[in-house]
């Protein structure tokens, strides 16, 4: 499963987040977030993803960073 990837990965790791399907790119992005120990965090996206991703995040209580 590829949320257990970044589960897996080392500390300093960079994650870039290139699906098809929102849905895992929120999962994939929640994982990636939960961690703080990881160099970089990145999502392809448009402004309609960004603002999904926002609600999304909001919705369990996390703020996305800038």
């Amino acid at each position: 499963m590829p949320e257990a990837q970044i589960r897996a990965a080392r500390p300093g790791t960079s994650v870039v987040i290139v699906t098809h399907d929102h849905a895992l790119d929120f999962l994939l992005a929640a994982e990636a977030l939960a961690r703080t120990d990881l160099a970089y965090i990145g999502m392809i996206g448009s402004a309609t993803k960004r603002a999904q991703f926002e609600r999304f995040a909001a919705s369990r209580g996390s703020t996305p960073p800038a």
